[in-house]
């Protein structure tokens, strides 16, 4: 029977032809960006009081918060969120969906008063992998944060970190840097896929030397990490 449905209706209260109290609008703006040359910005973009370097892109739905640096060359890929007191090196890549953090809530809860919001500082040739969270840290430059991570605590050594909190993967070894001298050799990645499935053989690769493209994002899961294209 319908009819339960018809007293649910009779009992909703009516909605006024106009609202009581209407909200302020705010228009999403781009506005006292310092810009490098060949920028590139898809909109809808929410940038303000930031700098962005030569030649960085930024992908569409990203918010640049005041004071927030990018460095030349790096990508910012869409629904990311680059808050105050955030620096980023050259040549990073930030994936999608990834969100940077200057207030720990130490008081209980968030602080109006940028007294109270920490630094992060990202070194060059670093790659975020999407979803990641970023908390208040240093990270030094060739380095890879895998899908999903929480990087909690400062990184020092150039390599893959992974998970929640992200640490350290011992067997990857990866440097972002083509003309650093320890770029993996080819003989050190026939090495690493030996007696591997082709499958196997092709991460290994991807995960030695690919990620240099922005291709090789380490997934941190509860299986082995894989790649996400």
């Amino acid at each position: 029977s319908s009819s339960w449905l018809k007293e649910a209706k009779q009992s909703l209260p009516l909605m006024p032809d106009k609202m009581l109290n209407e909200p302020r609008f705010v228009d999403i703006a781009f506005k006292d960006v310092t810009c490098g040359t060949g920028v590139r910005v898809v909109r809808p973009t929410n940038a303000y009081g930031c700098h962005l370097g030569d030649d960085v892109f930024v992908g569409p739905f990203c918010e640049i918060q005041r004071g927030a640096k990018i460095g030349d060359r790096t990508r910012v890929q869409s629904h990311s969120f680059i808050c105050d007191k955030v620096t980023i090196g050259e040549d990073c890549f930030i994936g999608h969906g990834v969100t940077f953090v200057n207030d720990l809530f130490r008081t209980g809860g968030f602080s109006r008063s940028d007294e109270d919001w920490k630094a992060t500082v990202i070194g060059n040739h670093v790659c975020i992998g999407s979803g990641c969270n970023i908390l208040p840290v240093s990270i030094c430059s060739n380095v890879v944060i895998g899908a999903g991570s929480v990087v909690t605590k400062d990184i020092t050594e150039p390599g893959v970190y992974f998970g929640n909190p992200a640490r350290k993967n011992l067997k990857t070894q990866v440097i972002l840097n083509k003309d650093d001298e320890t770029f993996p050799r080819p003989d050190a990645v026939e090495e690493a896929v030996a007696g591997k499935s082709s499958a196997q053989r092709l991460a290994v690769g991807l995960q030695q030397s690919g990620c240099f493209f922005g291709c090789s994002i380490l997934h941190s899961g509860p299986a082995a990490p894989h790649l996400l294209f």
